[in-house]
């Protein structure tokens, strides 16, 4: 379904895929914010995040290096400025006692770089080979489980205590996200994160 895929992809502007791609929860998990990160956006992140302008650093010029510059006939290279999101989103984490760890599987890299470089040349049976073993600790499920599990009172995620106030809080849990999948076609996602910067 491409308008289910499309709100649930969504998602990834705010957290880690593990929120709910993950299997087997229990009480030695957590979810917090992940610390900022680079990442590439086609439009504004969602999560919060902070835009950075990056100049090329230029040394500050001595006198001799200004009047011999001006006897160059190289044309003067103007100053490259780079814009770069830097965001935080939700994970998941592992705790260990006083130790908590970022849950993210970073074990099969290897693996998903060389797939990625031959998915094009591959048969169908052989791609779905592939992709049963990347989903393999994915448990799939109905859009109103999905959605239930983190937007309800009761859900999976502690919005309060992820940093939300009292009125995001509500509006996250009592969001009713299957009604938005399943009756319209079109609906506007209120604005969760406050007015744009």
């Amino acid at each position: 379904n491409n308008k289910v895929r499309a709100l649930v992809n969504m998602h990834t502007g705010f957290m880690l895929c593990e929120v709910c791609h993950l299997k087997k929860r229990n009480s030695a998990i957590s979810y917090d914010w992940k610390e900022p990160e680079e990442f590439e956006f086609t439009g504004q992140p969602y999560g919060t995040h902070e835009k950075r302008e990056i100049m090329d650093h230029e040394a500050p010029e001595s006198m001799v290096t200004k009047m011999l510059k001006m006897f160059d006939q190289e044309t003067k290279k103007e100053k490259k400025v780079t814009v770069k999101h830097f965001i935080s989103r939700i994970a998941v984490y592992t705790n260990e006692g006083d130790k908590k760890s970022l849950f993210i599987n970073t074990w099969d890299d290897d693996r998903a770089r060389e797939f990625l470089a031959k998915e094009k040349e591959m048969g169908k049976e052989e791609r779905k080979k592939e992709l049963d073993f990347f989903h393999r600790d994915i448990a799939k499920k109905e859009i109103s489980v999905a959605c239930n599990e983190c937007h309800s009172p009761k859900g999976i995620l502690d919005f309060r205590k992820l940093g939300f106030s009292e009125n995001k809080t509500k509006d996250l849990e009592y969001l009713n996200i299957k009604g938005l999948v399943t009756k319209y076609d079109t609906f506007v996602i209120p604005n969760l994160f406050g007015p744009k910067k």
